[in-house]
């Protein structure tokens, strides 16, 4: 059994804190039948609390592409000593032939069971999937040690191929439930998704509006060009690239990611521009073996963004086909962990050590008025953003607060004393006599050193020779 312990601080900082423990040996299709046990070893967490510290997702990769098995009679649990839950009830994955599972668990009752999506939505590797019970049955116990995971069978045919299984704890994923609010129903109201919670919205209750649809820039986006009950959303990019995931949907839904265009104004139609990966139907979007985005979708949906602005708003829609209603489940990657304020992450120039002077790093974008905080601790600020106090060779990184946000992480950096100036080398030479040429020897030879002749030629060996 491998076991593969992941300390992750997370690009998407839903897991403020969080760890991952795999167990990836691989079961090849055939190899086994009727059942199948894999154990996942846990250590070094602290007992699970409710709203403390919690198991949060659970990741699970079955199947291969050579070997197609109906997975409907599967039943699939979770075990930590005596509690047990479902992950999978039997008869709640798809019957229908299958080539791979590669689903994130999660419980939420808004997300969908994978029988609910149908076999055409394989391999379900887009956004979330409820597991039939909760997870928070095991809050309350001690998480270390050995977990199982035990995947029954009862088919005519031999196991399917088990390739991994994930155990992903963490601080508790916070949700920023509006489904019973439609204040986000117009261009001028949109709600603001932020990559520190799950939103859940709706559109059920939205109104048809001339401004939800938008110019021929959309043209390709599949877009039915329908005016209908639109909802609306906006975020503010921390990076040139960002991913949302659409998950739980009920009702045929579309969605498109804009930009307000030259006037920084959505609901000013004419220039709004779909931005890079804002069409559902893209490939990078709709990758499930089948594509299922023609004029909406009933699946779980994804824009994978690209060419965006830091600091810069853009907005995407989700939209009801002919009037279709739908909860729906959202996360965001790359926006800003506050809905309303924005801080640059601190960007570090590091001028190297040299033989003449330290190190010199210096905050390239610093602010008087921001605080930063270093990791670890121990560096300080001054005049012009030079930082000081470092500790040769640590690596440290640099976030910047307002008050009441902070920005992100910035790139690591370090510092390094002086680079000692080395000796001038001792030239010894004998002189040639009748018997035996001359020669020449570095008395303070040091074979860590190079040593450079001018005019080229001459080399040293050992001994300094």
């Amino acid at each position: 059994m491998v076991k593969k312990i992941i300390f992750a601080f997370l690009l998407f900082p839903l897991f403020l804190f969080s760890q991952t423990f795999t167990n990836s040996v691989v079961e090849p299709a055939g190899s086994w039948n009727a059942s199948l046990t894999k154990t996942i070893t846990v250590s070094g967490l602290p007992i699970l609390q409710n709203g403390v510290f919690e198991l949060n997702q659970v990741n699970l990769h079955l199947g291969d592409d050579a070997n197609t098995r109906n997975y409907s009679s599967y039943r699939i649990v979770l075990q930590k000593g005596a509690l047990v839950i479902e992950l999978v009830a039997t008869n709640g994955l798809p019957n229908s032939i299958i080539r791979q599972i590669d689903t994130k668990f999660r419980y939420n009752n808004v997300l969908k069971r994978l029988f609910e999506h149908g076999g055409t939505t394989q391999p379900f590797h887009i956004g979330y999937y409820r597991s039939q019970d909760d997870f928070s049955a095991f809050n309350g116990i001690d998480p270390n040690g050995d977990w199982t995971i035990t995947i029954t069978e009862s088919s005519v045919s031999s196991g399917g191929k088990f390739n991994k299984i994930d155990l992903v704890f963490g601080v508790p994923l916070s949700i920023n439930s509006q489904i019973s609010t439609t204040t986000y129903d117009s261009c001028s109201s949109p709600l603001c998704v932020s990559s520190n919670e799950i939103t859940i919205a709706t559109n059920d209750g939205f109104t048809p509006q001339v401004s939800d649809m938008f110019n021929g820039n959309t043209t390709g986006c599949s877009w039915n060009a329908a005016q209908n009950n639109s909802s609306w959303f906006r975020f503010t990019a921390t990076q040139s690239s960002a991913k949302i995931t659409i998950s739980g949907i009920s009702g045929n839904i579309q969605i498109l990611g804009i930009s307000p265009g030259s006037d920084n104004n959505i609901c000013t139609p004419a220039d709004n521009v779909v931005i890079t990966g804002g069409c559902p139907d893209d490939v990078l979007n709709d990758s499930y073996f089948s594509p299922q985005y023609l004029n909406g979708s009933t699946r779980n949906n994804q824009l994978n963004l690209s060419g965006l602005v830091t600091g810069q708003e853009y907005y995407f829609i989700v939209d009801g086909t002919g009037g279709a209603i739908s909860p729906f489940y959202i996360e965001i990657e790359g926006a800003n962990q506050s809905c309303n304020c924005f801080v640059d992450t601190p960007v570090v120039n590091t001028t190297p050590a040299s033989c003449s002077s330290n190190s010199i790093s210096t905050i390239f974008n610093y602010d008087a008025l921001l605080n930063y905080t270093f990791s670890p601790l121990g560096p300080t600020i001054g005049v012009g953003g030079v930082i000081s106090n470092m500790n040769t060779g640590v690596n440290y990184t640099l976030i910047a607060s307002n008050g009441s946000c902070s920005s992100t992480s910035s790139a690591s950096f370090s510092y390094f004393d002086q680079l000692l100036v080395q000796p001038e080398p001792t030239i010894n030479s004998v002189a040639a006599s009748c018997s035996s040429a001359g020669s020449s020897t570095i008395s303070n030879y040091d074979p860590s050193n190079t040593y450079v002749f001018t005019p080229a030629g001459p080399i040293v060996g050992a001994a300094g020779v």
